[in-house]
Formats: structure tokens, C-alpha cells, sequence
């Protein structure tokens, strides 16, 4: 892609990154399946046929959160396979980053091919800086306007071109230094730009974004920028919104209905019901019928400092874009992660909102945990809670086995594979059910210029799952 920005090596050069990366270990989570990359010989470095093929690419990848900062590890891409290592300072902090499928070791990852061949080749806790979607839409187009082949390119120099451009904590050296400065852009702008971008690949308009909007995952066009929701100020420049924090805008695609913010909105509104610790959220409406979604970003402090977050999916090295996982492996993660019952029991909140509320498109990315400042996990606020049929009308995380009408049994065995008992699962289950009504609903509903048949449509099918959960 661009020469400098990712460190080549020429291949045949003694050793792999410059460092002591060591290949054909056998990660224990995955005994008896191990892939050999290269040379069996641990301390062999560079595979067997290294002097053969192209150049060996490089990217460091930084870990920068709550003022602290270390060189997390290193990727290496010899064009055959991705490598990543941790680096001894991280060793060395003895903090687990993604404990469950790439704990700390001195070794190198990926043990077998097929390990995380679906996360772009690279380990979860990377894949999850990556954006999806409408991010990567923008970064190809984007490159593409600078005369860039997006098929070509590594994941390496993707990785590059965000550099510090990223959600979460992970940045990555060098970066890409000619990415545009971004002028300082109102929500209307962005608005209007987003639409002039799904209807002309606009190189100005291309260059506008790909900061503003270019990191966050999901298929819905996105834009960062700093709010203050008390004095409604807000700017691309952090400096012009005093008292402001980050947040995040969803646009609707040219294919979402008019009124999908709203109903997102509705939606946080609804969760708020139920004290889920969903962020901040703001329904903006703007002129020549735009309309906007705003949330704060959980993944920043107050003073701007970067929050680790790691999607369930990431940490899991679960095909997101597959109904590859069940509500009993979100909240055995919660388990094992927290070891808190607190977060357990919102783990099982959330399972119960989406069922009422026909949130169907709840795929394992739509579900993250944070590392605190005391380095302990806990899960992340809800996001992206919106009314989703669902294909084939199913949950995308199954529900105790069921995708399609799960009921009051198909609850309970997401509690107890939480550790919950069955009876402070019952009460859950009835004091979510007190608050999550078709009435409520509607109250909250006749305040967004959402259309009534909508409205109806939701609240019927919200009170057929209600129905399935009742005693």
C-alpha cells in the first residue's frame, strides 16, 4: 500500500519482526488441533521457505487506556500468515487483554490455520479496532480515491491507515500519515455529506469522513464528534465544546426507513426503563428531513482517555456475521470474566430485553466487556437496541437453545448456565416484564414521530413475546 507507513522486511532476514517471534506452539485452549506455521522448531523464527516469497510487513500494536500506554505486541504478515506476539512489557503488566482465547505467553500466535481465519486473519483483540460496514466502505472508497488497489492491500495497512483513528484502546504504529485533517464538521454537515456520499463517491466528501466516521463498526452510516448535551454544542474539534465528550451518530442508509433513529431512540428510552446502563442517548432531527441517533461513547473517559473494550466476539473468535453462539456463552463469559454476580445478572437483563423488545439482531458483536482502571472486567453499556425481525424471524444469539419463540424455560437455562438459582431468575424475569408493557411502550413511543402502524406492528409482536414469558 504505502511504502513506509508498514515496516517491510526483506524475507530471508534472521529472526521475524526484529524480534524473537517463535512459531508452532499449541495455544491450550485448542490441544490436539495444532496448525504448524513454518518450521516445527519453536526457535526457528522464520519459516522454512522464507528466502522464496516477497517481504515481511511489521505493524506494532499499542495499548493506550486510562493513562497508561505499552507496547502491547507485534503483527507480522510474511504473506503466508499473520503472526502476533505479545511484547515483554506486556508480559511483564501480567494483564490479562484477552484472556479467554489469546492469554498472555512469550509464544507466538496463531497455533492452528483455521484459528481466526474469519477475523481478517488476526486475533480478536485486533479485529475489534477494525470497522465493518460502513467503516470499511469509507476506508475503501477512500483509498481507492488515492489510487489505492483495496484488493491488494493487507490488513496490516488497514490497520495503518486507522493508526490512532480507532474505538478502544489498541492504536496502531506507523500509522498512515496522510490521512486528511478533518475540518470541523456540525451534525448537519455530517448528515448531508453521508447522503452525498451513498449517492456519489465524492473524493471531498471521502476525505471529509474518513476520520470523522471511519472506525466504528455496523452497516449504518456512523460519525464521531465531541457534544455537550447541556449546552448542545457540538463540533468535530474537541477544543470548541467545552464540557463536551465524545459521541457517536448513526445516519439512516438509503434503504432504512425515515424514522429508524427514532425508533432507536425509543428503544434507549425503553432500556432506560429497566436500568440497563445504556449511555446517554439524543434523537436529533435536522433540516430537509435528516434525522440523526446520537450516543455517548462508552469506550472514552471524561478527560478523553481510551476505555479497553473487547466485543464478545472478539474475545471469543466467534464469527459474528454467523448465528455461531447462544446467550449461555454470553453469560459464561460474563461469569468467567467479572466473577461478579451484579454483572451476571445484567448479562441476563439483556438477553431479556432483546427477547421482549424483538431485538433479533443481536450477534456477538453487539455485545462487549470493558477493563476498568483497577484492571477488572465488566460488561460494556448496551448499544445498537432497535426493533429486528431477525432472519427467519430468530434470534442471531440463540436463547437457551431457541431462536424463534423462546419462553420462561428457554430464560431459566440462560440463568443457570450463569450460576443463577431459579428463583432470583423468576423474579428477574417478572420485574422485566412489570416494566417492558405495551403501555409503556406507547407512552414513551407518542413522543417520537414514529408512524402509529409501526408502532402497532411492535407492540404486537412484543406482546406475543411477552406472552411466551409469563408464568
Amino acid at each position: 500500500m504505502h511504502s513506509g507507513h508498514v515496516r517491510s522486511y526483506p524475507r530471508g532476514a534472521e529472526g521475524l519482526c526484529g524480534s524473537s517471534i517463535r512459531l508452532g506452539f499449541t495455544n491450550p485452549l485448542d490441544r490436539g488441533h495444532a496448525h504448524q506455521v513454518g518450521r516445527k522448531n519453536p526457535a526457528a523464527g522464520l519459516p522454512s521457505d522464507a528466502q522464496d516469497e516477497g517481504n515481511m510487513k511489521e505493524l506494532q500494536v499499542m495499548f493506550k487506556a486510562g493513562g497508561r500506554s505499552l507496547r502491547l505486541g507485534t503483527l507480522a504478515d510474511d504473506g503466508k500468515d499473520i503472526l502476533f506476539q505479545y511484547s515483554s512489557d506486556a508480559i511483564a503488566s501480567a494483564i490479562e487483554f484477552s484472556p479467554i482465547r489469546l492469554p498472555l505467553r512469550p509464544q507466538a500466535y496463531p497455533d492452528q490455520q483455521n484459528n481466526y481465519l474469519h477475523l481478517m486473519r488476526v486475533p480478536g483483540i485486533v479485529y475489534d479496532a477494525l470497522p465493518d460496514g460502513w467503516g470499511l466502505v469509507l476506508m475503501d472508497r477512500r483509498m481507492r480515491a488515492k489510487g489505492i488497489d483495496t484488493a491488494t492491500i493487507s490488513v496490516l495497512d488497514r490497520l495503518a491507515y486507522l493508526g490512532e483513528n480507532t474505538m478502544g484502546a489498541l492504536t496502531f504504529e506507523p500509522a498512515d500519515r496522510a490521512m486528511a485533517e478533518v475540518r470541523d464538521l456540525t451534525i448537519f454537515d455530517m448528515a448531508s455529506e453521508i447522503r452525498e456520499l451513498l449517492h456519489d463517491d465524492s473524493r471531498v466528501v471521502l476525505a471529509e469522513l474518513a476520520i470523522a466516521g471511519g472506525s466504528p463498526g455496523g452497516v449504518r452510516p456512523k460519525a464521531v464528534a465531541f457534544y455537550n448535551p447541556e449546552t448542545d454544542q457540538m463540533s468535530t474539534h474537541e477544543w470548541r465544546v467545552p464540557g463536551g465528550h465524545p459521541w457517536l451518530f448513526k445516519f439512516p442508509t438509503k434503504e432504512d426507513a425515515r424514522f429508524s433513529c427514532a425508533l432507536e431512540e425509543l428503544y434507549a428510552r425503553m432500556s432506560d426503563r429497566c436500568n440497563l446502563g445504556m449511555e446517554p442517548t439524543k434523537f436529533i432531527q435536522l433540516p430537509d428531513g435528516l434525522t440523526a441517533f446520537g450516543t455517548r461513547r462508552f469506550d472514552r473517559y471524561a478527560a478523553g482517555q481510551r476505555v479497553h473494550v473487547h466485543s464478545l466476539a472478539g474475545l471469543l473468535h466467534a464469527n459474528f456475521r454467523l448465528p455461531s453462539l447462544g446467550y449461555v456463552d454470553f453469560i459464561r463469559a460474563t461469569r468467567l470474566l467479572t466473577r461478579d454476580n451484579r454483572e451476571i445478572v445484567k448479562a441476563l437483563q439483556r438477553c431479556l430485553f432483546n427477547v421482549v423488545m424483538n431485538n433479533r439482531d443481536d450477534h456477538a458483536k453487539n455485545f462487549a466487556f470493558m477493563l476498568n482502571e483497577q484492571n477488572e472486567w465488566r460488561l460494556a453499556p448496551p448499544y445498537d437496541l432497535t426493533y429486528a425481525p431477525g432472519f427467519r424471524g430468530e434470534h442471531f444469539t440463540e436463547v437457551g437453545g431457541e431462536g424463534k419463540a423462546p419462553g420462561r424455560a428457554h430464560i431459566l437455562t440462560v440463568a443457570r448456565a450463569g450460576g443463577l438459582k431459579d428463583g432470583a431468575a423468576e423474579v428477574l424475569i417478572d420485574s422485566m416484564l412489570a416494566t417492558l408493557t405495551v403501555a409503556a411502550f406507547r407512552q414513551e413511543a407518542a413522543r417520537l414521530p414514529i408512524p402509529a402502524h409501526v408502532i402497532d406492528q411492535v407492540a404486537k409482536v412484543m406482546e406475543a413475546n411477552r406472552q411466551r414469558l409469563v408464568k
